[in-house]
């Protein structure tokens, strides 16, 4: 709807709609996900978990003196990698400037054509995920 627009005043209506119909049938779709642990591929394999899942699970699984030091040591990557992550998205942010949103100088970013302009937000994009993966397999153990 808003594709290479030379200028971008405001989004319309249906850009809103759009976002609005895409996280319903979203949420509507992930009542239907089968949990994890109950994926069994034909040859009777477990399905592998992304990457950050996997990291934390290896730490996790590494064998501790206690349970006491497995938790602070997974809590302490959690923590430490968290916040890495949210100090680089808060460089990022401190890019952006109100006074270039309201004069419109902002430069603005296309996927196909941006080379090297893409690569640090795409990066701290990947790494929220990264992040996202990694608390959520925490938080079940």
């Amino acid at each position: 709807m808003n594709y290479h627009w030379e200028t971008v005043d405001s989004v319309n209506d249906g850009m809103y709609i759009g976002f609005m119909i895409f996280m319903t049938v979203e949420n509507l779709l992930s009542l239907t996900i089968l949990h994890p642990s109950k994926e069994i591929r034909n040859d009777g394999s477990r399905r592998t978990n992304m990457f950050g899942s996997v990291m934390i699970g290896q730490i996790m699984d590494f064998s501790f003196k206690s349970r006491r030091t497995r938790g602070l040591a997974g809590i302490s990557v959690v923590a430490v990698l968290g916040t890495r992550i949210w100090v680089g998205g808060l460089f990022n942010q401190r890019g952006y400037n109100y006074h270039d949103i309201r004069n419109m100088t902002l430069k603005l970013i296309d996927f196909k054509n941006s080379g090297g302009d893409l690569a640090g937000p795409f990066v701290l994009y990947s790494s929220y995920g990264l992040l996202d993966a990694i608390f959520h397999c925490k938080t079940r153990s």
